[in-house]
């Protein structure tokens, strides 16, 4: 089951990397007939931050968290992250930060809940997650 996780999380990466995919195959001289902008890439991102939030409070939820305000943490990345429809300027930011965000609740909040592979493949897709915006 571990590497069913690891093989989706990392396919999850994907979407992130569809601009230089499409590239690539650009130089092969494969036709692909597709607009792309960064605008999929932000909105992808708060998706993701999204999916992430919800995971974070089913784990909160699950270990009978009493503590109130970490409730809202997740919930704040989540908005943060759909923020970016009013402030299209700023996605990048945005998006980054949301991201960002989701990994530090995880790495801080729920150290003790989250095994320790799956701590090092959050922190790598984060990672290639940020870096997608900047190749």
């Amino acid at each position: 089951m571990k590497n069913v996780i690891i093989l989706l999380t990392l396919s999850g990466l994907i979407p992130f990397y569809l601009e230089d995919i499409i590239f690539l195959l650009s130089l092969f001289n494969v036709s692909i007939f597709f607009e792309f902008s960064n605008l999929y890439q932000y909105i992808y991102g708060s998706i993701v931050i999204s999916f992430l939030s919800g995971m974070q409070w089913q784990r909160f939820i699950y270990h009978s968290e009493k503590s109130v305000y970490k409730y809202f943490l997740p919930i704040f990345s989540s908005i943060w992250a759909w923020s970016l429809i009013f402030d299209i300027f700023n996605s990048l930011f945005i998006v980054i930060s949301g991201l960002s965000f989701c990994l530090i609740i995880e790495l801080i909040f729920q150290n003790k809940l989250i095994p320790v592979w799956f701590k090092n493949l959050r922190i790598i897709t984060t990672i290639l997650a940020i870096l997608s915006f900047y190749v």
